[in-house]
């Protein structure tokens, strides 16, 4: 069974029923999946997953929010190799 994490950043709410979605279709399909606010990630969430689900608001001209995603992505960088990552998101 493929453990997935779903981290995410919601700002208005969108992107979190977003990723209550991904996580309520991964559960049904038999996936151990489960869902972290990204204040609330660590790097040990980030390792013990199979798979990793990343999603955020676009901000501006559809860019991810550079102090809150941007900065949790570059901390995981050394921690992606050999990991699927999904990346989702919501704009308007």
């Amino acid at each position: 069974m493929k453990k997935i994490t779903i981290i995410y950043f919601s700002e208005t709410g969108n992107t979190e029923m977003m990723a209550t979605a991904i996580l309520n279709g991964a559960n049904d399909s038999g996936a151990d999946a489960n869902l972290i606010r990204i204040e609330n990630a660590s790097k040990a969430d980030f390792e013990k997953a199979d798979i990793i689900a990343l999603g955020c608001p676009a901000c501006g001209s559809e860019e991810i929010d550079e102090a809150t995603m941007l900065a949790f992505i570059e901390s995981m960088e050394s921690l992606s190799k050999n990991k699927n990552i999904i990346l989702f998101g919501s704009y308007s």
